[in-house]
């Protein structure tokens, strides 16, 4: 596991960002969170994978062609996971009015859909943006942690459209987020836009023109996106109810 005392100590951040990626997708959590999607979509990757055999008389395991191919995944998981979701969270969170204005019209929603990826997958992250609310799974979020603390200090969100399509990267930090990207004939991640405060104040301007930044701030070095944990646990759902599923599946 890469941590934040790790970035801080690391001579090229653009190497260390590429390998953090790298590990983070291969990590059993992500793996464990790519299959749990799987589930959600009604996919059962055990029943798909499921092949019938037949043994020669050399007693040698062949494919069996003439059996039924009836495999019917159910949809228990996304039901289940919904359910649990909705009890907690179906009628919003209860804040002052005041403060629930600030957060945005769809606080309620961004955080419904929050707790939900942190049912199936263990963790999802919430990036308190000024008046907006955003969600990152951990399939598209690699969070650096505190040695010594244990808190999140810094984290990097990557996404790309498909393999033939650019890797897009926003590197967070308690100071400001930069963002960068890579296509298949760089080497290394390319620079998009300078680090930037999370709060920026714009002059008005008239239509035609660009808007002009005359200030910017942080949150007093504080990062805020913050771990929503599904559970004490702190795995995913599938972890004990995917036994239960294939076999009703099978």
């Amino acid at each position: 596991m890469l941590t934040y005392q790790d970035y801080e100590k690391a001579t090229d951040k653009l190497s260390f960002i590429q390998k953090l990626i790298s590990e983070h997708k291969t990590s059993p959590l992500v793996q464990t969170a790519l299959t749990a999607d799987e589930y959600d979509r009604q996919r059962n990757t055990t029943i798909n994978k499921f092949i019938q055999r037949i043994y020669t008389m050399k007693g040698q395991a062949v494919e069996n062609k003439f059996a039924t191919n009836n495999k019917r995944a159910s949809n228990f998981f996304r039901i289940l996971n919904r359910q649990r979701c909705m009890f907690l969270l179906g009628n919003g969170v209860t804040l002052k009015e005041e403060t629930k204005k600030k957060l945005g019209v769809d606080f309620d929603t961004q955080i419904q859909r929050a707790g939900y990826r942190a049912l199936i997958h263990g963790i999802s992250f919430v990036f308190l943006n000024l008046d907006k609310v955003h969600v990152f799974p951990v399939t598209e979020f690699a969070p650096m942690w505190d040695e010594e603390s244990g808190i999140l200090r810094a984290g990097v969100r990557y996404w790309q459209l498909d393999s033939t399509k650019p890797l897009m990267v926003t590197l967070y930090e308690p100071d400001g987020y930069t963002t960068y990207s890579k296509g298949k004939k760089d080497k290394t991640f390319v620079l998009v836009n300078d680090k930037r405060a999370y709060k920026r104040t714009v002059a008005k301007a008239p239509v035609d023109a660009v808007p002009e930044v005359v200030g910017e701030e942080n949150y007093d070095g504080a990062l805020p996106i913050v771990p929503f944990w599904g559970s004490e646990l702190k795995q995913s759902t599938l972890i004990g109810m995917r036994e239960g599923i294939d076999s009703y599946d099978l």
